[in-house]
């Protein structure tokens, strides 16, 4: 059956933004259908990888959308509908965009933007249109940082982990330009962000039926939680973000999953240590956790 999606927040947006123009931002690269023939690309603004020589068909681009409320309504729910149903599929659609500058202005900016260099020094790229990337970022950056990074782009439309259509508009009364610098912190943070999405496909892919739709933000805090007790293999994260996500976000403060945590050695990781753990020994776990005013519950 499909979830329902509401073009309000788009169509709302849009009313207060006279003089504004809007596009929609699109990666062909894993979509052939989303290839634009050479007159269809003549209208739009062309982004190039700077760190690969791409075939001009793959590389992202700007179109315009004509701004009539029918045409968005039924352009919001095809888009909706094309979605990939993996979190860790290619994302063609990368949301809309509305600015009031050129098009091959905003594109040459975003262009700019797709390289970043890491807090050592190396220059990386930079894939902040991933909507997958972009949610993260929120979260992420300073708001400073978020205006400089889209710079020209007044707001951006998204769907988020759930299929919704999210807005951000990252200014505030002052528009920042210009190169994003990123702190450590920052720079581990957005590193997770892949592993987020396996951990948030698994997730989705158990059916647990406990009406807890876990999030990015809550993955993450698990995960950075678990390297804090020396996890640092992927199995072993995922595996503590899983039973964080089971049982609640705190749980390794629990007694038990302490003495577990502390019994870990060299040749013990987190997987071995927790196999002892029964279905009952995990419920109760969840249960005391919820009972106690120190752990957040779910």
């Amino acid at each position: 059956m499909e979830s329902a999606v509401s073009a309000e927040p788009l169509l709302t947006s849009l009313s207060r933004r006279e003089g504004s123009a809007l596009y929609c931002l699109i990666d062909p690269g894993n979509a052939p259908d989303r290839v634009l023939t050479r007159e269809q690309r003549e209208d739009c603004g062309v982004i190039r990888n700077p760190f690969f020589d791409d075939p001009l068909a793959k590389r992202l681009y700007l179109q315009p959308v004509a701004k009539v409320d029918d045409d968005l309504l039924a352009l919001v729910k095809r888009e909706h509908r094309a979605l990939p149903p993996r979190r860790t599929q290619p994302v063609a659609f990368c949301g809309w965009i509305s600015t009031r500058e050129d098009i091959r202005t905003v594109a040459a900016y975003m262009e700019k933007q797709l390289t970043v260099v890491s807090p050592q020094g190396k220059a990386c790229l930079f894939r902040f249109h991933d909507p997958r990337v972009l949610e993260r970022l929120e979260d992420i950056l300073e708001p400073w940082q978020l205006s400089r990074l889209l710079g020209p782009v007044d707001s951006w439309w998204y769907f988020d982990h759930q299929k919704r259509l999210r807005e951000l508009s990252p200014h505030g009364e002052r528009r920042g330009l210009g190169r994003l610098n990123l702190r450590e912190a920052q720079w581990q943070a957005i590193k997770r962000i892949a592993d987020i999405n396996h951990i948030l496909e698994l997730w989705n892919s158990m059916g647990i039926e406990n009406g807890y739709i876990a999030s990015p933000a809550d993955i993450d805090q698990l995960m950075v939680t678990a390297e804090g007790y020396g996890l640092h293999e992927y199995d072993d994260v995922s595996l503590f973000a899983v039973h964080g996500l089971l049982t609640g976000i705190e749980f390794h403060q629990h007694p038990r999953i302490r003495q577990l945590l502390r019994s870990m050695s060299a040749g013990r990781d987190y997987s071995m240590v927790t196999e002892c753990l029964e279905d009952d020994d995990w419920e109760r776990i969840a249960r005391e956790c919820r009972e106690n005013t120190h752990v957040r519950h779910l």
